[in-house]
């Protein structure tokens, strides 16, 4: 899974579906909470951790960046994004008809080429 992290000067993507160990030494190191941690603080916005996802995107990107207590970033203007890989969508299409929910995605196209389903 990817997070897509929009400001209004700048967009970085973060895989979360990955963290090699350093990864997770820096974010204990900088923020005081181990990687499971983090990504449930990051569901619920806090500061530290949306400031971590940032700062990672760019370690990752070998972006030039100032030192991680130097970021400051405005949360309100934050938006968020996720892509989800081909089997992470594929899981969550298989549950939502599994639940019951009709899927609504046509199955189909008429003879003028009009979608059906």
């Amino acid at each position: 899974m990817k997070l897509i992290i929009r400001t209004p000067d700048e967009t970085r993507s973060l895989d979360i579906s990955t963290m090699p160990i350093k990864d997770a030494e820096d974010c204990e190191r900088l923020t005081g909470m181990t990687w499971v941690e983090w990504r449930e603080a990051l569901t619920q916005d806090r500061a530290s951790a949306v400031k971590f996802a940032w700062w990672l995107a760019g370690k990752r990107d070998n972006l030039t960046q100032p030192k991680f207590s130097d970021i400051d970033l405005d949360l309100a203007s934050l938006r968020w994004d996720v892509e989800l890989t081909d089997a992470e969508q594929a899981t969550v299409d298989a549950a939502t008809v599994e639940a019951g929910e009709p899927d609504s995605r046509p199955i189909g196209l008429d003879q003028e080429g009009t979608p059906i389903g």
